[in-house]
Order: structure tokens, then C-alpha cells, then sequence
């Protein structure tokens, strides 16, 4: 393992946070030491209300701050092309850009994390999506300029490849207007990025957009108008697969979980979206975590 590696490896090993119903840490239904008197910020239900009307207000604030990490991206790989024509034998440029490139953490904390479903909402079955998600590693994948690159949680550099995503190939990409940034997860043992969530697209972004809209035009764009992003070849490295979305009416539910899987990995757990989630940096009570096992103590479904 590199130095980088490692770092990376012990940063994700310390992401506890202070946020109610932390995923890094054990369920309330299962943590013997919880605290049982119900204040407002353990309310989950109340919290998402709050969300709500904290979404309205903060809309364009999502959309600029993607618009300027887009334009950081572009800033970067210019700079890179600048020190390819550079002598970079100096130990001081080498230092510098390793610094730059690892701990300059811009693209920390940009995806959209969930916490613990502990209380059912009242609207579970009609405004909901269930996710079903593969054993993996979180990432954002951004391409630009002709590279595609997947950052960790934590803004570490996971890898950098050509892609058949907008502006993902040098020999595709046709102009710095074609850009796209994803939420994924990479399995390892496929080689394979399953894409949750989109949040930019050729200039138009999705921060403000509900998750009905989102994974709507997720689905119809790559499905029909990219599918050649599903295949590996010279052009493009990994192939980029949507996860399907369903209903969170009980039968929906298991009728999922009962059916033939979308990977070869494990299924590592449940994600539950909102329909009207705007995508926004951070944890939020709009996104929840279930694992398999916790499905009839907290949802009431047995499943084998």
C-alpha cells in the first residue's frame, strides 16, 4: 500500500461525525448505550421537514458551488498540461504537486451522504425510492478536458482514465463545455462504476433538481442516448452502469430484493431517496440507510 493509500485508508476510518443517526456509527436500534429522550434533533421526521424548507432557500447556492468546482476542475487540468512541459526531476515540484493534487481536499465532502432510516415517513410508500447498492467505494467522478477522474469521500484521488463520458476522452472531447460530474460507486471486484446520482451534465447542473427529475433523466440518457459508457473498451475504461430505482411500497420492496441483481458484488445495503431531494453536499435525513439484516427489525419485512 502507498503512502497515499494509506492516508486515504485512515482519513475513511475516522469519518464519525457528530450528525444524528451517523452511519459510521451503530443504529439507535441497536446501540444499547442510546439516549431515549426525544429532543427535536433526534426527531427524523422533524428534521426532514426542516430540510425542506432549507432546500428552497439554499437552491442556488448548490448550483454555484458545483458550477465553481467545475471550473477548479478546469483550472487544474490546465495546470497540469503547463507542468508537462516543465522539468519536474525537482524534488520541491514533485512535493508540491503531490500536496496539491492529495491534500488540497476541494473535493472533499461534495457528495450527498445518507444517515440511519430510524423513523418510517408518514409518506414512505408514495414519495420514496429505494435503491439497492453494491459492496463498494463511494466516489465522485468527474470528467473534463479529456480525463475522467473518481475522488473518495475524503477528496482523496482514486484514479484518473479515459471515459466515453461528456469530456471524459481526449480523442472524443471537442470542446471544455463537455463536462460531467456523477455520484458512483467503484466495485473492485468488477471494475465496475454503478452510478447513483447525477449532478452535472454538459453545462446544465441538477443541484436543484428533485430526485424524480434526476434519476428520470439519468436513466433515459445513458440507457438510450449513452450506452456505449455500459461497455469497457479502449475508449473507455470502466463501464459506467445506472442502479435501478423502485417504489417503497412493501411489495416493491420485496419483490427487489427478491429478484435476479443488477451486480455480481454483494449487496452491501438500501438507500432511500426522497422523489423531491434536491442533491446537496452533506448528510441529510432525505437520504437513508438501511442494511439487510436491520429490514424486519425497522421496516417489518422479512426476507431470507
Amino acid at each position: 500500500m502507498s503512502f497515499d493509500e494509506l492516508v486515504e485508508s485512515f482519513s475513511e476510518s475516522f469519518l464519525v461525525t457528530k450528525e444524528p443517526n451517523d452511519t459510521n456509527r451503530c443504529h439507535p436500534l441497536y446501540n444499547q448505550f442510546k439516549n431515549n429522550s426525544k429532543t427535536k434533533d433526534s426527531l427524523q421526521e422533524d428534521r426532514r421537514k426542516e430540510f425542506f424548507e432549507n432546500q428552497k432557500k439554499n437552491r442556488n447556492q448548490i448550483v454555484m458551488k458545483f458550477r465553481a468546482l467545475l471550473e477548479e476542475v478546469e483550472m487544474e487540468l490546465s495546470d497540469d498540461k503547463c507542468h508537462e512541459n516543465m522539468d519536474t526531476s525537482s524534488d520541491n515540484i514533485s512535493k508540491e504537486c503531490r500536496k496539491r493534487r492529495y491534500y488540497v481536499n476541494k473535493y472533499k465532502n461534495q457528495l450527498m451522504l445518507s444517515e440511519w432510516l430510524v423513523q418510517i415517513p408518514q409518506d414512505f410508500a408514495i414519495d420514496w425510492y429505494l435503491v439497492l447498492c453494491p459492496v463498494g467505494k463511494r466516489c465522485l467522478v468527474i470528467s473534463s478536458r479529456g480525463q475522467t477522474k473518481s475522488y473518495s469521500r475524503t477528496g482523496y484521488v482514486m484514479a484518473t482514465f479515459p471515459s466515453l463520458l461528456p469530456g471524459g476522452n481526449r480523442r472524443t472531447t471537442r470542446g471544455s463545455n463537455q463536462n460531467c460530474l456523477l455520484d458512483c460507486i467503484f466495485s473492485e471486484t468488477e471494475s465496475v462504476y454503478y452510478v447513483l446520482d447525477v449532478i452535472s451534465w454538459n453545462g446544465s447542473h441538477f443541484g436543484d433538481c428533485d430526485t424524480e427529475f434526476r434519476f428520470f433523466w439519468l436513466n433515459s440518457r445513458l440507457e438510450s442516448e449513452c450506452s456505449q459508457v455500459k461497455q469497457k473498451s479502449q475508449l473507455n475504461n470502466y463501464p459506467f452502469v445506472v442502479l435501478r430505482h423502485c417504489g417503497c411500497n412493501e411489495q416493491e420492496i420485496v419483490s427487489t430484493l427478491q429478484a435476479p441483481k443488477q451486480f455480481a458484488a454483494e449487496v452491501d445495503g438500501l438507500l432511500f431517496y426522497h422523489k423531491r431531494c434536491h442533491y446537496t453536499p452533506g448528510v441529510t435525513p432525505l437520504v437513508n440507510w438501511l442494511k439487510p439484516h436491520m429490514l424486519s427489525d425497522v421496516l417489518k419485512i422479512n426476507i431470507n
